[in-house]
This record gives C-alpha cells, structure tokens and sequence, in this order.
C-alpha cells in the first residue's frame, strides 16, 4: 500500500513539473512571436522603407531601380506576413482548434502535404474547452 502511495504521489509531482514545462514554454513562445512581429514592424520594415527612399533619390539609374523595385517587394512580402501572422489565442478563440491548425499548415507547408480526415462534429465541437489547453495542443502541433 505505501509503494502504490508513493508511486501516486510521484507520477503526480512529475504531472506538475510537466505541466508547469508546458506552460514556461508556451510563454516562452507568445513572447517569441511577439518580439519576431515587434522587430519585424518598428525596425526591419522602417529600414527597408528608408533605404528605398535614399536609392529614390539617387540618379535615376537601372541599377537603383532594380533595387528599388527589390527593395520594395520585400517590404511587401513583410508586411503580408505581419497580417498573416496569426495570434495562436485569438486565431483558435475565433476559429476552433482545428480550423486554426488547418490555416497554419496551410501558411506554412504546401497543402498536398496535409490530409485533413476527422469527424466534421469535431470541428464544431472539440470536447476540450479550456483556452489554455487549446493552446497547448496548437503549439505542440505546430512544433511536431
């Protein structure tokens, strides 16, 4: 009986220390996001627009247009990925899980890649509710 207690009681101090691991990493991750998005908008995107400025008013040579051109498609395909940059939380508040992973794979992978087989209810009704272990689920599936 003692060996079954303290088995018990260890399974539940590691469920704990699990536990506590997953959310330090999922903070970890929210800030992560939240600085690649910072960086990207209040530093990246203004040097890049700044530059395109400075070869604007160069003499108007080929290879300055070039590069203004280049220069301009990249600040572009930046800003798109800011929009497309979902919030994990409030993309899966407002979409489901399910819908939420199924626009990440599409963001990130080619979609002939992903066969998307489940119960349709499932999408409407995912038997977990609680946010946080909604998002607990999305990160480990975007990092799997």
């Amino acid at each position: 009986m003692a060996s079954w207690i303290l088995f018990s009681l260890f399974v539940e101090s590691n469920s704990l220390i699990l536990s506590s691991l997953q959310k330090k990493h999922i903070e970890e991750q929210r800030i992560f996001d939240y600085k690649t998005r910072q960086i990207l908008h209040d530093e990246i995107l203004p040097e890049i627009h700044s530059s395109i400025l400075m070869f604007s008013q160069l003499k108007n040579d080929k290879i300055f247009s070039e590069q203004i051109q280049l220069l301009t498609n990249l600040h572009k395909r930046i800003s798109s990925f800011l929009r497309e940059l979902p919030d994990a939380s409030l993309e899966i508040q407002r979409l489901g899980l399910i819908e939420a992973l199924i626009r990440l794979t599409g963001s990130e992978f080619e979609t002939s890649w992903f066969d998307w087989d489940f119960d349709s209810e499932l999408k409407y009704r995912f038997p977990i509710t609680k946010p946080e272990a909604l998002e607990i689920l999305f990160y480990a599936c975007r990092e799997s």
